[in-house]
């Protein structure tokens, strides 16, 4: 562990650092237990933020469209 762990949980969890730089900064390889790190320090799992949801969204829309036009123009049976 580092120094100062509890500085490395709380940026994760407000979303200031990544999983893997904090992972490292920790010392650890096991994403568990990152997340039990946090459940024991009363902390909230970080939520990847408006923007990036909004892209992946549109992305998996844009994948699902694309999907029901391949099945719809497949040859019947």
């Amino acid at each position: 562990m580092v120094c100062c762990p509890a500085r490395a949980l709380v940026d994760y969890s407000m979303g200031r650092k990544p999983r893997l730089a904090t992972m490292q900064e920790l010392a650890i390889d096991d994403y568990g237990l990152l997340i039990r790190l946090l459940n024991e320090a009363g902390l909230p799992q970080p939520v990847v933020p408006l923007g990036q949801r909004q892209a992946m969204a549109d992305q998996l829309v844009e994948v699902l469209e694309a999907a029901e036009g391949e099945l719809g123009s497949a040859p019947s049976p």
